[in-house]
C-alpha cells in the first residue's frame, strides 16, 4: 500500500478558486499576509517548465516548518518522497467531524516549500504535486468517511492501527476504480 499523509484544510465545495466557494473553518499557517492557496487545491495548473496540468494541493504549515518525511518510512533527512497519497480532510460545517474530502495518489511530497512559476509569470509555492488522473475530490454529499485522531495538527501521519490504515486505503482504492 502506498504511504498516506493526511492534511487539514478548510471545508469547500470545489477547491477551484471560485468566488462563491467560500472556505468554512479556514486553516491558518500563521502568515496573515499570505492568501490561502487551498482554494485552488483541485484546480489543474501548469508551470512554465511543464505544460502538463497537475494539482498542487496546498495545506497550512508555516513556511519555515518542514515535514518529517521519516514518519512516512523514508530516511528522516529525505527532502522528497514519492509516491505518497495525500489525503485532505476538513471539519464538516455542521457536525464538526473530520471528513475526508479528497486525495492525490501517486503524489510527490516535499519536506519544505517549493516554488514554481505559472504560465503568466506568477510565482506560487507548494509542498505536493499530483497528476489530475490520480486524484479525487468528493462532492460534499460523498464526504462520509470520518477520521478520529488527527487532533489539532494540520499534518497528520494517520492512525496507529494498521487495520484503520488498510480501511482508509481500501476506501480510496474503491473510489479510484469508479
Amino acid at each position: 500500500m502506498e504511504r498516506l499523509i493526511f492534511v487539514r484544510v478548510a471545508w469547500m465545495k470545489n477547491y477551484q478558486g471560485e468566488d462563491d466557494d467560500i472556505p468554512v473553518g479556514v486553516v491558518s499557517n500563521g502568515d496573515e499576509n499570505e492568501k490561502n492557496r487551498e482554494v485552488f487545491s483541485f484546480l489543474p495548473m501548469t508551470t512554465r517548465k511543464d505544460s502538463t496540468p497537475r494539482y498542487f494541493p496546498w495545506f497550512a504549515l508555516q513556511k519555515s516548518k518542514s515535514i518529517n518525511l521519516g514518519n512516512l518510512g523514508v530516511v528522516s533527512t529525505s527532502k522528497v518522497v514519492s509516491p505518497v497519497t495525500v489525503v485532505m480532510f476538513a471539519a464538516h460545517p455542521t457536525t464538526g467531524l473530520n471528513c475526508i474530502v479528497g486525495w492525490y495518489t501517486k503524489a510527490t511530497l516535499h519536506s519544505m516549500m517549493q516554488k514554481a512559476i505559472d504560465p503568466e509569470g506568477k510565482e506560487f509555492e507548494y509542498r505536493a504535486v499530483a497528476e489530475v488522473a490520480h486524484s479525487k475530490l468528493l462532492s460534499p454529499a460523498q464526504r462520509t468517511f470520518t477520521l478520529t485522531g488527527p487532533g489539532q495538527s494540520n499534518v497528520w501521519f494517520g492512525p496507529d492501527s494498521k487495520d484503520d490504515i488498510t480501511m482508509i486505503g481500501n476506501y480510496i482504492n474503491q473510489w479510484m476504480k469508479k
